[in-house]
C-alpha cells in the first residue's frame, strides 16, 4: 500500500508520466553517470493551450494532454519523461537525432489540435561538465524554449550561454522597475506622425524608454516584454500616459500652434486589460490633467484583439471619444477578419512591409491592396518604417494618409522634438488642430478605385465602373464566361438586350466584319497584347479594348478579356458593325 502511494506522489494524474519531483531524481541519476553530450533534456512548451481549453472545454484540454503524453512516449520510447505543470513537457534523452524527433513530435502534435492554431515550442541543452545539478540544466533548456516563444517562425532552440545573461537582465528589470520610474530613467520620447498630403506633423507617438545607469539604453523590445510577462505593464503604460498628459499641460499655456493641442498616441499591452480597468486609470489621469479626449490616441497590437475583455473596453474609449488604432498590422500571423469584426479608427501597417519595400515588389503589392481595403471599409491608415524619399513618394501616390519613421524624424525627448518641430530652424511645421477632421475627411478619398467618388459605405457594393467581359474561344467556337454590370449595362444602352443577344449577334456577323474580329482576337493571342478598335452603334461610339489573358494553345483555348470605353454621343465612323 505504502508502495502504491509513493508511485502515485511520482506520476501526473492527467497523463500519466513522471511529475516534476520523479523527473529531477531520475535525471540526476541518469546525467551523473553520463559524459559530456551524451545526453540532451527538452523541455516543451504548448503555446495558445488556453485558446483549446476555451473552445473545447478543460475535459477535451486534459485529453488533449494525454495525447501529447502518448506522442512524447511513441517518439522517445527510452527517454525519461515529465509534465511538469499546465501545458509545460520535459524529455531527457540520448543526444541522437533530436532535431528530427523533435519536429516530429511538433507536427503530431499540431495535428492533434483540430481548428486550434496550436504550436509546441521546445528548448535542447546537451549535457556538459555541469550535468551534475539537473536544475541547472532544466532551467537552462526552459531558457532556450522561452528565447523563442514569440518568434513564430522558429520551433527549437538550442541553449547557449548568452541567454543565462538574458535572465539576469530580465531580473534586473523586474526588481528594478519601481525605482526607475521614480528616478527618471523611465522616459518618454516623442516620434512624429507625418499627414502624407501636406507633410505637416498631425500627431505624435509616445514611447517608452529606458535609460539604466548600468546596461545603459535599455531596449523596448527587451523591457516591455519582461514587464508584461512580470504583470507590470498596466504600471508602465499608465506612466506613459501620465508623463504624456503633464508634458501637455506644462507647455499648453506657453507653446506655439501645434504642441498646445497636439495628438499623441499611446500603446496599450494586451496584459494592461488583465491587470485593470485601463479606460476608467486614463480618465482619472485625463480629468486630473486636463487633457481632452481627442487629444489621446489608443493603440492596441493585432495580437491582442482577440481577448474578450479588451474588446470591451475598446468599445468604451471609443464611445467616450477617444481614437483606437490597431498597431502593428501585417506583423506575424495577421488575419483581414480583424478589420471586419472590429472597430478601429486608425490601421498601422507594420514597418516589415517597409523593409522589404526595395527587394521584394509583393510588398508594394500587399501595401496598396490594404491601403485600399482600409479606406473601402472606412478606417484611416498609418505605415510605419518610412525611411527613403522613395517610399514616402509610392505612399502619397496610392492615398495613405499618414506615415512615420526616420525619415521625418527619430523618437526624442520633448524638449528636443520641441526644437526640431516648432523651433527657429524647424523643418517640418504643425497641422492646424482644427483642420484634422478636414484632411480625415479628405483621406477617405480612394485613389485606387475606380469609383473614388462614392463613399465607403456605397464602394462595398460597387464590384467595377469599367465596362469589362470575358469571353472564351474553344476550337473557334466563342462563349462569355463573365460579364460585370458595368457591360451588361453598356449593351442595354445601345440596344443589345443581353449577353445571348450579343453572342449571337457575333457569331452571325457578315463576312467582311467577321475577318476584322476574328483578324482582331487572333492578335491578341498571337502577341500578348492589347487590340483596339473603334465602334459605332446607334449614334454612339466607344473604343473596344481586347487582350488575351490566357490562353492553351494546345487545345485551341484562350480568354479574351474585353473592355468598353469612351462612350460619347458622336456621329457613326466605319468600324466593326453589330447587325
Amino acid at each position: 500500500m505504502q508502495d502504491q502511494r509513493n508511485n502515485r506522489r511520482q506520476i501526473d494524474d492527467i497523463t500519466g508520466l513522471f511529475n516534476m519531483n520523479h523527473f529531477l531524481e531520475d535525471a540526476t541519476v541518469l546525467l551523473r553517470g553520463s559524459e559530456d553530450g551524451e545526453f540532451a533534456v527538452i523541455y516543451f512548451d504548448i503555446e495558445n493551450f488556453k485558446a483549446y481549453n476555451q473552445i473545447y472545454g478543460f475535459h477535451a484540454g486534459n485529453t488533449f494532454l494525454r495525447q501529447v503524453a502518448h506522442i512524447m512516449r511513441d517518439t522517445f520510447p527510452d527517454g525519461i519523461l515529465a509534465r511538469l505543470h499546465e501545458d509545460h513537457f520535459v524529455a531527457a534523452i540520448v543526444n541522437e537525432d533530436i532535431v528530427s524527433r523533435v519536429l516530429r513530435v511538433q507536427e503530431r502534435v499540431q495535428a492533434s489540435a483540430q481548428q486550434v492554431d496550436i504550436r509546441m515550442k521546445a528548448g535542447i541543452y546537451v549535457s556538459e561538465g555541469d550535468a551534475a545539478d539537473v536544475t541547472v540544466v532544466l532551467d537552462r533548456a526552459k531558457l532556450a524554449c522561452e528565447s523563442i516563444k514569440r518568434l513564430y517562425d522558429q520551433s527549437y532552440c538550442y541553449f547557449d550561454t548568452s541567454m543565462e545573461s538574458g535572465a539576469k537582465l530580465r531580473q534586473y528589470i523586474v526588481s528594478r522597475f519601481e525605482s526607475a520610474m521614480a528616478r527618471g530613467e523611465l522616459r518618454v520620447y516623442y516620434q512624429p506622425e507625418v499627414r502624407v498630403l501636406t507633410r505637416q506633423v498631425c500627431g505624435f507617438e509616445a514611447l517608452a524608454r529606458w535609460i539604466d545607469p548600468v546596461y545603459g539604453m535599455i531596449s523596448p523590445g527587451i523591457f516591455v516584454e519582461v514587464l508584461e510577462e512580470a504583470h507590470l505593464s498596466d504600471k508602465l503604460d499608465l506612466f506613459i500616459v501620465r508623463q504624456v498628459c503633464e508634458d501637455f499641460a506644462e507647455v499648453r499655456a506657453h507653446a506655439g500652434d501645434g504642441w498646445n493641442l497636439a495628438r499623441i498616441s499611446v500603446n496599450l499591452s494586451r496584459v494592461d486589460f488583465q491587470l485593470k480597468d485601463m479606460f476608467e486609470a486614463i480618465e482619472k489621469i485625463r480629468e486630473e490633467t486636463g487633457t481632452m479626449r481627442e487629444q489621446l490616441h489608443i493603440e492596441v497590437t493585432e495580437s491582442a484583439i482577440e481577448d474578450e475583455m479588451l474588446q470591451e473596453t475598446i468599445q468604451r474609449f471609443r464611445s467616450a471619444g477617444y481614437e483606437v488604432w490597431m498597431d502593428d498590422f501585417g506583423s506575424r500571423y495577421s488575419s483581414l477578419n480583424n478589420l471586419i469584426k472590429y472597430e478601429f479608427d486608425v490601421v498601422k501597417l507594420d514597418m516589415q512591409f517597409m523593409r522589404m519595400f526595395k527587394d521584394n515588389p509583393k510588398a508594394r503589392t500587399m501595401i496598396k491592396g490594404i491601403i485600399g481595403l482600409a479606406k473601402d471599409l472606412g478606417i484611416h491608415t498609418l505605415v510605419e518604417g518610412v525611411e527613403t524619399e522613395e517610399q514616402y513618394a509610392f505612399l502619397r501616390d496610392i492615398g495613405c494618409e499618414m506615415v512615420q519613421g526616420y525619415l521625418f524624424g527619430r523618437p526624442a525627448p520633448l524638449r528636443d522634438a520641441a526644437a526640431f518641430y516648432a523651433g527657429e530652424h524647424a523643418t517640418l511645421s504643425f497641422e492646424p488642430f482644427g483642420e484634422a477632421d478636414y484632411y480625415r475627411n479628405l483621406g477617405m478619398v480612394n485613389v485606387l478605385s475606380t469609383f473614388p467618388f462614392l463613399p465607403p459605405e456605397e464602394r462595398r457594393d460597387h464590384i467595377s465602373d469599367v465596362p469589362l467581359a470575358i469571353m472564351e474561344v474553344r476550337n473557334g467556337e466563342i462563349s462569355f464566361l463573365y460579364s460585370n454590370g458595368a457591360f451588361r449595362s453598356l449593351l442595354h444602352s445601345l440596344g443589345v438586350p443581353g449577353m445571348q443577344e450579343l453572342l449571337y449577334s457575333l457569331s452571325h456577323l457578315d463576312e467582311q466584319a467577321a475577318q476584322v474580329f476574328w483578324h482582331l482576337i487572333n492578335e491578341a493571342v498571337k502577341t500578348g497584347e492589347e487590340q483596339q478598335i473603334e465602334q459605332s452603334v446607334g449614334g454612339h461610339i466607344f473604343t473596344l479594348r481586347l487582350k488575351c489573358v490566357s490562353c492553351n494553345m494546345e487545345k485551341k483555348l484562350s480568354a479574351i478579356a474585353l473592355i468598353a470605353d469612351n462612350l460619347t454621343p458622336l456621329g457613326p465612323v466605319t468600324a466593326l458593325p453589330l447587325p
